[in-house]
């Protein structure tokens, strides 16, 4: 009697099944972690684009902020000229120079430091007071416990607020005006509160109208613009608030604005 044993092709083998199945798994892990890879790359290729792509409307919307203030620097220069106040054109010229240094050179940058940027406002300030001839005061304030050295905060974030509180608050006064800024520290964040006693955001949209109303709101359009942006881009939370600063007061109820920074140091 003659026995005989049929094996298993070893294409059924326990082996080969369990070999195959790995393989497979293998195959397929490395085919989807290619896909990922790919999906991924491309994801941060996009990701570099749209940053890009925010950057260029970030300096585009920082070289669009003074040349409203550039043009009425320019025609107060040529008042005194044409005035033969060849002294208060030197000293104002030499102000208005060093003022847009500063000012190129901290329109490159996304941050700069506190003290840059208490220096351009003076500055700018100063240059004001002279074009209106002393038409208003001004106090700003840091707290002490700031260090306007170290203290980052968006680069020429505040010159628009400024430039409309004078010219669309403070100079439809007959008295002399106030503008005070005071800067001061709020739990890991900086808070700027730009108050003065001018007409108001009621009687200021109300004397405004059609082009020029476009064109004297667009510094503040455009930080406000640039407030959004640099919140989506850094995942940030710069708040921005504008308000009556006495509503009591109908004439001259002022304007108060406040912004908040989350503080880098």
């Amino acid at each position: 009697l003659v026995e005989f044993v049929i094996r298993k092709p070893w294409w059924k083998m326990w082996w080969f099944i369990l070999g195959y199945l790995l393989l497979s798994a293998i195959l397929i892990f490395i085919y989807f972690q290619n896909r990922l890879n790919r999906v991924r790359k491309e994801g941060e290729r996009q990701n570099e684009i749209n940053q890009k792509f925010a950057e260029l409307e970030m300096q585009a919307l920082r070289s669009q902020m003074n040349p409203h203030f550039l043009f009425n620097a320019l025609h107060s220069i040529q008042d005194y000229i044409f005035n033969n106040d060849a002294r208060e054109a030197n000293r104002y010229i030499s102000s208005f120079a060093k003022l847009m240094r500063m000012i190129l050179d901290a329109s490159k940058e996304k941050y700069i430091y506190l003290e840059q940027e208490v220096e351009m406002l003076r500055l700018y300030i100063e240059l004001e007071q002279l074009r209106f001839e002393g038409k208003f005061d001004y106090q700003i304030n840091v707290d002490p416990s700031i260090d306007k050295m170290t203290t980052e905060i968006p680069s020429l974030i505040l010159q628009p607020f400024v430039e409309n509180a004078i010219n669309h608050g403070l100079m439809h006064r007959k008295e002399k005006g106030q503008l005070r800024l005071d800067i001061k520290p709020n739990v890991n964040k900086l808070c700027i509160i730009l108050s003065d006693n001018g007409i108001g955001i009621d009687h200021s949209m109300q004397m405004k109208k059609g082009d020029q109303l476009h064109h004297k709101s667009k510094g503040v359009s455009l930080i406000e613009d640039r407030i959004d942006l640099m919140n989506e881009m850094y995942n940030t939370n710069i708040e921005f608030s504008m308000s009556k600063l006495d509503p009591s007061i109908k004439e001259f109820p002022g304007t108060k604005i406040e912004i908040t920074i989350p503080q880098l140091t």
